[in-house]
């Protein structure tokens, strides 16, 4: 018998069986189990629920054999098997035996799913058919009335996933009419750079002010009245009055007991004093304790006349809001803000969690527009804050406004947008240090845009020139749209039915009376809702070769998630794109554009799962420096930390271990690392006693394995199975105990896992998950080290971390580093394997199966020949058969 893992066919694992063909086999020695804790309720006789175990092989090889040993797993982990009154297993055999069993399933699922090498047919997913519009009309559109692309697949990119409704074929067509109106418009504008400085001193000095004086003649009118209900209280006609009243209010607040002033003889109706009723009247005086103090402070600051403070209460009349208006044409724009950090070494200790060094800006607008507002994106960024008032520090960031967007921004200190709930009055902002000097102080903000990249200006370009020779010549409709649609469809030249068709409703459109711009607008969204459009498919054929403009859609889609560019076109054109020297000069120069963010963000989004960032909320209580900016600044190193492998020929290994990291000041300053500064990622040497270097070092990766508050050592050890070690865990089965039934017993993290591990069917999985996670334990819920645990309630005497273990199957480790080193040497060759085989799905849009495994071990073999490098794995996948052929 050949027993055979579900994740490689390579000899690091199984040395004796390298190259032999992958079976989902349960191991013979099980039979015993099933003979004797089965077999008595479910052999061919009985078959009790259905289910006869004597005639179901130990070799899963249909979907009819895999789906009843999955209902066996599925039984057994419930405890339904056997029933409470036979004889049950132990628990280590039960462990063994389920182990075994999910492990086969897992084989088998691979097996059965197999494409057999088919690509499958598929459309755009959302985000490449906005590229693909901002690359060929040459500006930015919102495609989020789209569905989204989510499903049970791998990747976004998956053609099984990526199918067609009617209705989406109605949206396409309204949204490329739409989006071709916008672009024409611009085309033909003057496409100017627009610059906007905003000086918010000149609109806040004057509301501080005026808010003064209205709270200022509140106070006054509602001191006046409540004096004057005191005077009608202190009479002898209303002396039982009072004291009911007062018996009445007994505990609460003094204000109360004018709410009541109708029951005084002779006392004062608040409208007297210009207010509306009562309510009305207590309302406006609450104000006066939580604004008065910040107006007046705010009032004698210095340096108000040329810049503003950042407060932590955006409703006390002092906002720190400014904007991108609608109206403004779509684009890029460019926001610079000049700041400079003020009274930092003043700041008492209850101030100091708030670093003064860091501002955040937001766009609100955005959490109610965005269709990914929930994971909090609306946050843009974190920023480093340096420069004094005389010299003030330059902040920049990049914002893209589509048509019709209104990008209204709020700057904040780092961590104001999620404390702000706290401070509630006077006498607690003074309390928590709040209410001394500001931090942070903005000279002024400048806005510049549109900008547009050489490909969307030759794209508006020829726009406009087409336009032009529309309203000239409406007979040059035919050459026009013959131009359009070859673009539009990738260098694929529509048949001529199809444009002859189009000419003909543009010419009709014309006779009923539209413009040829609008009639343009019309064909063109026919076009740009086509299948040819929006699938990226190859030629039906006996040839399992593909075209040169079918080889340059794979490689433009795959590393720059857009349509090819006019290099790659050329290529085609001279039908040279399938020699390998100029494949692999192309590949290199898409590596090296700027587009090839649109490759890294969302494969290691979804390779490395990183949604899970975006499933919960940060407690900022318990961790304060990890806000929604900084969130995203520990995302954003992921990316640039893989982009500077690329860049930089590094290898796979430096995502396991290295001495180089790639950050900011933001990520430096969480991090403890000194002398890092600005908003800008760079490489920076760490020592060998560094826990960072590598993704096991980095807060994002560490505050997916959480959940907000605590560590999760099973999120933490099943990603690094699955990820790192290329040896996915099972599902977990259903009707498992919850940890939270042991939240009461103030146990440490490991003792409350342990004992997670008394039930066989947690054990089972638990053994090769925990043990990991618990190496991992010296890293806290962000990510940051640590050497006690910080759960809640947890005794001192529990709460020294212990990181030591031993993975399931190999090495023991003493601590975190230890840990790492095994992974990072061992395991090396079975993380680029499945680094590579989830690179091909992605690129592929399809799931890679038996049939693919001769192929993807060359190129394995051929990207360790070159120690793993980025590019090579790269390269070696485009130049592979799979890549270049219909397979």
């Amino acid at each position: 018998m050949k027993l055979f893992p579900s994740i490689t066919r390579w000899g690091w694992l199984l040395p004796s069986l390298a190259f032999a063909e992958p079976e989902a086999i349960l191991p013979e020695k099980h039979q015993d189990y099933i003979y004797n804790y089965c077999i008595d309720c479910h052999d061919s006789s009985m078959a009790k629920g259905k289910v006869n175990l004597e005639d179901l092989p130990f070799e899963i090889g249909t979907i009819e054999h895999a789906e009843y040993w999955q209902k066996v797993l599925n039984a057994i982990n419930a405890g339904e098997m056997p029933p409470e009154d036979e004889i049950q297993p132990k628990e280590q055999e039960k462990a063994d035996f389920l182990a075994d069993l999910s492990e086969t399933l897992v084989v088998a699922r691979d097996i059965l799913s197999d494409a057999k090498g088919v690509s499958v047919m598929r459309r755009l997913s959302r985000r490449e058919y906005e590229n693909t519009m901002r690359d060929l009309l040459g500006i930015p559109i919102d495609a989020s009335v789209l569905p989204s692309d989510q499903s049970s697949e791998s990747y976004d990119t998956m053609g099984s996933s990526l199918y067609m409704s009617s209705d989406q074929v109605l949206n396409y067509r309204s949204l490329a009419k739409e989006a071709l109106e916008n672009a024409i418009e611009v085309a033909q504008s003057e496409r100017a750079l627009q610059k906007r400085r905003i000086d918010l001193e000149e609109t806040r000095n004057d509301a501080v002010q005026r808010q003064l004086a209205i709270q200022t003649s509140i106070q006054y009118r509602y001191k006046r009245w409540t004096k004057e209900v005191d005077h009608f209280a202190n009479l002898a006609e209303n002396r039982d009055a009072k004291l009911a009243i007062q018996k009445e209010i007994a505990g609460k607040p003094k204000s109360e007991f004018y709410a009541h002033w109708d029951k005084i003889k002779g006392a004062p109706s608040p409208k007297k004093y210009g207010f509306l009723d009562v309510a009305g009247a207590n309302t406006f005086n609450n104000k006066w304790e939580h604004l008065m103090p910040i107006l007046l402070d705010y009032a004698t600051l210095p340096h108000r006349d040329k810049g503003v403070y950042l407060i932590p209460d955006q409703n006390a009349y002092v906002y720190n809001h400014f904007h991108i208006h609608q109206a403004w044409q779509p684009g890029e724009y460019k926001v610079q803000m000049r700041v400079a950090a003020i009274g930092q070494h003043a700041l008492p200790p209850s101030r100091r969690e708030l670093d003064p060094y860091m501002v955040e800006a937001t766009d609100p607008s955005r959490h109610f527009l965005d269709v990914d507002s929930q994971k909090g994106r609306f946050t843009i960024a974190t920023h480093h804050v340096r420069g004094t008032v005389e010299e003030p520090g330059l902040i920049e960031f990049q914002v893209t406004q589509r048509p019709g967007d209104l990008h209204t921004f709020s700057l904040s200190e780092r961590g104001d947008l999620e404390r702000r709930g706290r401070y509630l009055n006077h006498a607690s902002m003074k309390e928590h240090g709040v209410r001394l000097l500001p931090a942070i102080w903005v000279d002024s903000i400048e806005i510049t845009g549109p900008y547009y990249t050489e490909r969307q200006t030759k794209s508006l370009d020829r726009l406009k020139e087409w336009m032009v020779k529309l309203e000239g010549d409406r007979s040059a409709a035919a050459e026009v749209l013959q131009e359009f649609s070859t673009i539009a469809l990738r260098g694929r030249l529509p048949s001529k039915p199809f444009t002859d068709r189009l000419v003909e409703l543009f010419q009709k459109r014309l006779e009923q009376g539209k413009a040829p711009v609008e009639a343009f607008a019309e064909m063109g969204s026919i076009v740009l809702s086509s299948p040819s459009f929006l699938y990226l498919s190859e030629k039906p054929g006996d040839s399992q070769s593909i075209s040169d403009a079918e080889l340059a859609n794979r490689l433009s889609y795959f590393l720059n998630a857009g349509p090819p560019d006019e290099q790659l076109l050329e290529a085609v054109t001279a039908g040279t794109l399938k020699q390998e020297e100029v494949l692999l000069k192309h590949t290199r120069r898409l590596l090296e554009k700027p587009e090839v963010e649109r490759f890294i963000e969302p494969f290691l989004d979804q390779w490395l799962g990183l949604d899970r960032l975006d499933f919960f909320q940060f407690n900022t209580q318990k961790h304060p420096d990890f806000t929604l900016g900084v969130k995203k600044a520990a995302r954003r190193e992921i990316y640039e930390t893989f982009l500077h492998w690329i860049r930089s020929n590094g290898s796979l290994g430096n995502l396991l271990q290295s001495d180089t990291i790639v950050v900011n000041a933001i990520l430096a300053d969480l991090y403890g690392i000194p002398g890092v500064e600005g908003d800008h990622y760079r490489p920076v040497t760490v020592p060998e006693s560094s826990a960072r270097g590598g993704l096991l070092g980095m807060a994002a990766i560490h505050a997916m394995g959480s959940n907000g508050k605590d560590t999760s050592p099973v999120e933490r050890g099943a990603w690094v199975l699955r990820k790192l070690m290329n040896n996915p865990p099972p599902p977990a089965p259903p009707n498992i105990p919850q940890l939270s039934r042991l939240e009461e017993e103030k146990l440490g993290t490991r003792e409350l896992i342990t004992m997670h591990q008394e039930k066989a069917q947690c054990a089972q999985c638990h053994r090769k998950i925990d043990p990991i996670g618990f190496g991992l334990e010296n890293f806290d819920a962000i990510g940051r080290w640590r050497t006690r645990d910080d759960r809640h309630g947890v005794p001192a005497s529990k709460l020294l971390i212990d990181p030591a273990g031993k993975i399931y199957g190999g090495d023991a480790f003493e601590d975190f580093f230890e840990l790492r080193g095994i992974v990072s040497t061992q395991y090396r060759d079975a993380f680029a394997y499945g680094f590579i085989k989830n690179l091909g799905e992605y690129a592929l849009g399809r799931r890679l199966g038996f049939t693919d495994l001769n192929w993807l071990d060359e190129v394995v073999a051929d990207a360790k020949r070159e120690d793993y490098a980025l590019p090579a794995i790269i390269e070696a996948l485009v130049t592979s058969e799979a890549f270049r052929e219909k397979l």
